[in-house]
């Protein structure tokens, strides 16, 4: 087990009274995901190798407390298709998102989400130290 108290630059609060734990963690940084595809066929009658080319799908994340900013795009035979670019910031003390860019609204158990570009603000109770 970690002890929190012992991460450095991190901040750990503990409530007796209410049981609450509450870390602060003021940092930023950044993230790159990809994939990458190449591809390529070889024929048994000719004795070829053929190459189809390369592709890939990229997700990138910069984030902060001033929020998240995030896009992905792809690239297949040369052309650069961007597919998501938002930018999120959660109010803890409202417990609200807010998100800006693309974005997927949120369904019931009975219907369908729907993508979207725009503006949302939405509920984050599940942020919430009560819960």
């Amino acid at each position: 087990m970690i002890d929190p108290m012992r991460i450095p630059n991190v901040d750990v609060q503990y409530d007796d009274d209410n049981a609450q734990l509450a870390v602060d963690k003021s940092s930023s940084g950044a993230v790159l995901n990809y994939t990458l595809n190449g591809s390529g066929s070889y024929g048994l009658d000719d004795s070829e190798f053929d190459y189809n080319g390369v592709s890939g799908i990229f997700d990138g994340w910069i984030f902060s407390r001033l929020g998240v900013a995030e896009n992905s795009f792809s690239l297949t035979g040369g052309e650069l298709r961007r597919l998501t670019s938002a930018y999120t910031y959660t109010d803890p003390k409202r417990l609200t998102v807010f998100t800006a860019g693309d974005f997927t609204t949120s369904a019931l158990t009975w219907s369908r989400s729907s993508r979207l570009v725009g503006f949302q603000s939405s509920s984050a109770i599940s942020i919430s130290a009560l819960i």
